[in-house]
């Protein structure tokens, strides 16, 4: 074999081509439903590589797609061909990795997978990981939420709703942060990206003037992704939760054809209870496997 270790920063047409056709092979044999997001978009430091690709004669056998909107908790997922498995590819593949980052100091792992997938946990109990939490990932169609809507007949809404611009960057920061237990520049260079970004669009809800509530949409797959949804901590517990929630996805639906998508922790049972109410069907789930890198 002739393997060859690889790394990027971005993913061009022809490597996202050869990543879609890996992904296809490995979620017709394992009966899953991954959907890797290729972006750089969300993490803290987008000149670091992010992907991390494994060869063999030319050919696509493994990869890692990093996510760390925090540099000391990264998000790991990752698949290897069928036909390469139980080779111990993936396993040099981290190795590999690993050694690339470790100069930028030790880091927290947090290693995704889809329940279902029998070899996926399998080979991250072998690694000596604990699932940590489920996360869970909800769709909403046009018609479900129309009917939410007709038969509860939301009114007197509270907040005002509209676009973010530079001008909030500073307010928005600050509540992503504390929501989040960030540093506040992190919240601050993620979301002043996402006010430039031409995928992705920032929303902020104001309550007499003042800005107390915050969300993110973007365009994923055939999808819209909403996330980040969050009412400063003074203000919870009124219902504007609900409110804000209410009005993004109006205003979702009003922009855009796709269906609506999210993620919710499975210890978040208030934000699931939430989201099922307003018509959100459970999809998919994914467990995060804790491993600490020394």
């Amino acid at each position: 074999m002739n393997l060859k270790f690889e790394s990027h920063c971005k993913a061009d047409k022809h490597l996202e081509s050869e990543i879609r056709e890996l992904e296809r092979a490995c979620n017709q044999r394992d009966d899953t439903q991954y959907s890797l997001f290729l972006e750089n978009a969300y993490n803290v430091d987008r000149t670091i590589d992010y992907i991390y690709l494994l060869r063999n004669e030319g050919r696509l056998i493994s990869l890692l797609i990093l996510f760390f909107p925090d540099i000391n908790d990264i998000e790991v997922y990752g698949f290897t061909h069928p036909d390469y498995r139980k080779m111990g590819f993936f396993t040099q593949l981290i190795e590999s990795t690993h050694k690339q980052l470790k100069p930028l100091g030790a880091y927290s792992h947090l290693y995704v997978c889809d329940p279902s997938c029998l070899s996926g946990r399998a080979f991250l109990k072998n690694m000596g990981t604990k699932l940590e939490e489920t996360e869970y990932m909800m769709d909403l169609i046009r018609d479900d939420f129309n009917s939410y809507i007709k038969r509860e007949n939301p009114t007197g809404r509270s907040l005002v709703l509209r676009e973010a611009s530079m001008d909030d960057l500073t307010f928005i920061s600050a509540i992503a942060s504390i929501m989040y237990e960030e540093e506040q520049t992190n919240s601050s260079e993620t979301i002043r990206q996402t006010i430039l970004s031409e995928k992705r669009v920032q929303l902020v809800g104001f309550l007499d003037g003042k800005l107390i509530g915050i969300c993110t949409i973007g365009q994923e797959e055939g999808s819209i992704m909403i996330n980040g949804l969050a009412i400063d901590h003074p203000y919870q517990g009124r219902g504007l939760g609900r409110d804000l929630l209410n009005q993004v996805l109006s205003y979702t639906f009003e922009t855009y054809k796709q269906n609506i998508r999210l993620e919710v922790s499975s210890v978040n049972d208030k934000a699931y209870n939430l989201y099922k109410s307003v018509g959100f069907k459970q999809r998919e789930s994914y467990g995060y496997y804790r491993r600490i890198e020394q």
